[in-house]
């Protein structure tokens, strides 16, 4: 049990780098993210919902700034190949975010991603 809970909400495994994206989508996820708010170094994917047009996403950004957003996909691939620029954006600071969800699981994998962030800014 006590594996399961540590996998739940495992920050490293969702955590990238401006130095070093983890693969293509991370890459990706850097060039939305800076048309949308440039900066930060520190990014947390704390929900990644695949759909038909596209993935919605919703990323941390250096421990204090939520972005919620759905990158499109090429309309030809259900891979993740990137077809466009970010869509449907929403931007929360942090307390805001916090108060909309509340207490629960998810708000744990935040707290977590939030410590994790100020331990790793550049």
């Amino acid at each position: 049990m006590r594996n399961r809970l540590t996998e739940r909400y495992d920050v490293d495994a969702i955590r990238f780098t401006r130095e070093a994206p983890h693969n293509a989508l991370s890459r990706d996820l850097l060039g939305a993210v800076d048309s949308i708010r440039s900066g930060g170094s520190v990014f947390h994917i704390l929900r990644d919902t695949p759909e038909d047009s596209g993935d919605e996403l919703l990323v941390l950004i250096d421990g204090e700034i939520i972005v919620h957003f759905e990158l499109p996909r090429l309309s030809f691939k259900r891979t993740r190949v990137v077809g466009g620029p970010p869509v449907d954006i929403q931007i929360e600071s942090l307390e805001e975010f916090r108060k909309r969800i509340g207490q629960g699981r998810f708000r744990l994998l935040l707290d977590r991603a939030v410590d994790d962030a100020h331990l790793h800014r550049a």
